[in-house]
């Protein structure tokens, strides 16, 4: 049963680790300051003791935190969207909760609007930018699910990588600014409207002139193959390959196309996956079935990363799936090199 936002502050303080709670009070100190313009001189010294026990709350991507990710939204919190709006908001103070001070030691922003006959919103955290601050690169996850759904898969997979990136970043310094965004209202009867949580962001950011120069949108990621055999991919994608069961999509626009090629070029893939892409002169056409399609509409360049669809040939219901954590950590490992392939160009 889905738990209600009055009981949502015991759980999350069991299911968080107890020892990132104790250093939350230096990791505010270290946000205040990572927030600020660099200063004089005399600022380098306590920017500099902040900054190094703030990196204590980096973590790396491991499996374990994504099964605890994933199964605090699809088993403890489960169905999550505006007829469950309970439940909704528990998965916004989960994230919330993960990334912010007392955890990872973001500073949160809630992104709040009317969608329907309630108020939603999408949760941001932001690690600013040293030599380029103007430049954006966006990390982004739908946490609703679909109605009647848990969302374990679609898409509680892709908000599980989306913390688990967000650890990892903890602290670091790169050129470009850093967004780590948890998108509402991703799924029906909000997908593709004026309600969509990511359209709200993407057409606020462009209002606001905002130069995001890579969005990454994270959907439906470590699905098990074994439980339902490979995952071959249609004819026209083979283009000589042999079996390619085990693949990751990489899907954009053609307006996307370098960010495509790019993020494929900083994966850092197993040998057991293949990397599918979609871009300008690929047989394929623009898949927008995700949160990249909000960031397309507003001529931001984006992709989406799967390994779902829409490419497998294989008839499945979602929910009934089996994640794949070894899987997902290893996708989310290579994808742990493309943002910091695109936070710190070359």
């Amino acid at each position: 049963m889905p738990i209600q936002q009055k009981n949502v502050f015991p759980f999350l303080l069991v299911g968080l680790p107890v020892g990132l709670l104790v250093l939350g009070i230096g990791s505010m100190l270290y946000t205040e300051l990572l927030d600020t313009t660099p200063a004089g001189h005399a600022d380098d010294e306590a920017r500099e003791r902040t900054r190094g026990f703030a990196q204590l709350l980096r973590k790396p991507v491991n499996a374990d935190d994504l099964k605890r990710y994933v199964t605090l939204l699809s088993e403890d919190i489960g169905e999550r969207n505006m007829q469950k709006s309970g439940a909704l908001e528990s998965a916004a103070l989960l994230i919330e909760s993960s990334m912010g001070p007392s955890n990872m030691g973001y500073k949160i922003q809630r992104q709040v609007y009317e969608a329907g006959d309630g108020e939603v919103r999408n949760v941001v955290a932001e690690l600013k930018g040293r030599s380029k601050p103007e430049e954006i690169v966006v990390i982004g996850a739908h946490y609703d699910s679909a109605v009647g759904a848990l969302g374990k898969i679609d898409n509680a997979t892709g908000v599980a990588a989306l913390l688990s990136l967000a650890n990892a970043f903890v602290a670091t310094e790169n050129e470009r600014t850093l967004r780590f965004v948890g998108f509402v209202n991703g799924e029906a009867p909000y997908f593709q409207t004026k309600d969509m949580g990511s359209l709200v962001y993407a057409e606020d950011c462009k209002a606001k002139r905002e130069n995001i120069v890579a969005m990454i949108a994270l959907d439906s990621l470590g699905v098990s193959v074994d439980q339902f055999g490979t995952k071959r991919m249609p004819q026209k994608m083979l283009e000589g390959r042999e079996d390619a069961g085990e693949f990751v999509f990489f899907g954009g626009n053609a307006a996307s196309n370098d960010l495509v090629n790019s993020a494929r070029a900083a994966f850092v893939s197993s040998p057991n996956f293949t990397v599918m892409t979609k871009g300008k002169s690929e047989p394929v056409a623009d898949y927008e079935a995700s949160d990249h399609w909000s960031l397309w509409r507003n001529d931001y360049p984006a992709i989406v990363v799967t390994d779902l669809f829409p490419l497998s040939n294989s008839k499945f219901q979602v929910e009934a799936g089996h994640v794949d954590y070894g899987r997902l950590e290893k996708l989310a490992i290579g994808l742990t090199a493309v943002v910091e392939s695109l936070v710190n160009p070359e």
